[in-house]
């Protein structure tokens, strides 16, 4: 056998960083696996990892059912606040010039919203996202408590708790950031490539 031929059959280790890498990795995306797995599969199934144990989504109907997620999304999407405190005087003259509510929503609201959707964009959004201490303490109702502060709730061991309907639950508080950030990825890198360059 040549020496180039003895080069290709040699194992490649890999380095202790790389190696560091995969296994932070991994420990960090264990928890976000469970949660997939219990989340869709019935509560028996729980802690046995089957490959043929059945899959269902009665944990999500369960989940929304017992908690008005819909509501906790509406209080959690900043805009909201912004949109409040436009002036009402504005709408009304979009109404006088004949504007329904959707010219009025793109003509008048969408662009004084701008500076809000790039404070949003840049820094608010996984901080809102997130935040539970301060909405527990002012928030008192399901009108005005956002998903981290509701789903704390809805997992409350008073009520008794099934991992499989909770792991459901925080899929669908996620799914919005999980699904931002798999379609936004690239322009997120980039970005904070070009602010390294400059």
């Amino acid at each position: 056998m040549t020496a180039t031929g003895a080069r290709r059959f040699v194992l490649r280790v890999p380095s202790l960083e790389t190696s560091a890498a995969w296994l932070l990795a991994l420990i960090w995306i264990f928890p976000l696996l469970y949660a997939f797995w219990a989340a869709f599969h019935p509560a028996a199934y729980m802690v046995r990892f089957d490959l043929f144990a059945p899959l269902t989504l009665e944990n999500f109907a369960n989940a929304w059912a017992q908690a008005p997620f819909a509501r906790y999304y509406l209080n959690t999407f900043l805009l909201r606040q912004t949109f409040k405190t436009i002036p009402r005087e504005l709408e009304d003259a979009a109404r006088i010039e004949g504007c329904g509510w959707m010219a009025i929503l793109l003509k008048v609201y969408v662009p004084l919203a701008k500076p809000t959707y790039l404070a949003y964009g840049l820094v608010s959004v996984s901080h809102h996202w997130n935040n539970f201490l301060w909405p527990l303490v002012v928030t008192n109702s399901v009108e005005s408590r956002p998903l981290t502060v509701g789903l704390g709730i809805f997992s409350a061991p008073e009520t008794g708790v099934n991992w499989a309907t909770v792991s459901a639950a925080t899929l669908l508080s996620i799914a919005p950031l999980l699904v931002a950030f798999l379609l936004f990825q690239r322009q997120f890198v980039q970005s904070f490539l070009r602010a390294g360059i400059r």
